[in-house]
């Protein structure tokens, strides 16, 4: 049995897999101390550990949510 039909639906579950796991880490840098702890205990700190999870939990919310829905992707 072949699954040639299933193809063509494979980029855009890989697609939409992704951007789940992104929205998810966006939103465990908003919600969990832990991940400032880490960020602070590490002692590699560009910038206010803080302000580090704001500006990368932001980014990863928004690539996360344009990922699932599909825009600006090429696939």
């Amino acid at each position: 049995m072949t699954f040639n039909y299933i193809q063509k639906y494979i980029p855009m579950m890989l697609r939409v897999s992704l951007g789940i796991v992104l929205v998810w880490l966006g939103l465990w840098k908003f919600l969990a101390d832990a991940f400032r702890d880490a960020v602070t205990a590490s002692g590699v700190t560009i910038m206010d550990p803080a302000t580090f999870a704001i500006v990368f939990g932001t980014l990863e919310l928004l690539l996360g949510v344009l990922l699932i829905i599909g825009l600006l992707t090429r696939i």
